[in-house]
C-alpha cells in the first residue's frame, strides 16, 4: 500500500494553517507547524512533499524555510502565502523555486496548485 504524499503547512495564524488543512483533507497527511524552528525541525527529520509557508513566522522568514527545503529536498513543492502583493518577495520566492500566491484571495489556486504538484508525487 502506497503512503499518502505529505504537506507541511507553516504559518503564524492558526487559523490560515486550519483553513488550508482542511481544504487538503483527504489529499494528503498533513502536518501543522505554527513556528519557524518547529518547522526547520519537521523538515529535518521528515522532508514533505508539499510546503507552504507564510512570509512572516515571527522573526524568521519563510523564505528560508523554502531555502532549506530547497537545497536538502529539491523534489519538494514550495508554495509561500502572502497576505498582500509583494514584488519583493515574489521574485525571491522564484528565485528559490516557489511559487507566490496571496491567501486567501488565490485560496482555489493554491488548492489546485497543491494537488497538481502531490499527483506528480504519487506517480
Amino acid at each position: 500500500m502506497m503512503q499518502a504524499p505529505t504537506v507541511l503547512i507553516v504559518h503564524g495564524d492558526r487559523s490560515v494553517s486550519a483553513r488550508i488543512s482542511a481544504k487538503l483533507q483527504g489529499t494528503a497527511d498533513v502536518s501543522i507547524a505554527a513556528t519557524f524552528d518547529e518547522a526547520k525541525a519537521i523538515l529535518a527529520t521528515t522532508p514533505p512533499a508539499v510546503l507552504i509557508t507564510g512570509v512572516r513566522l515571527g522573526q524568521y522568514n519563510g523564505l528560508h524555510l523554502v531555502i532549506r527545503s530547497r537545497i536538502g529536498h529539491p523534489e519538494t513543492a514550495n508554495f509561500v502565502i502572502l497576505d498582500e502583493p509583494d514584488a519583493a518577495v515574489e521574485q525571491e520566492a522564484a528565485a528559490h523555486g516557489a511559487v507566490s500566491l496571496e491567501y486567501p484571495a488565490k485560496e482555489k489556486e493554491l488548492t489546485m496548485l497543491v494537488a497538481a504538484a502531490l499527483e506528480r508525487v504519487s506517480r
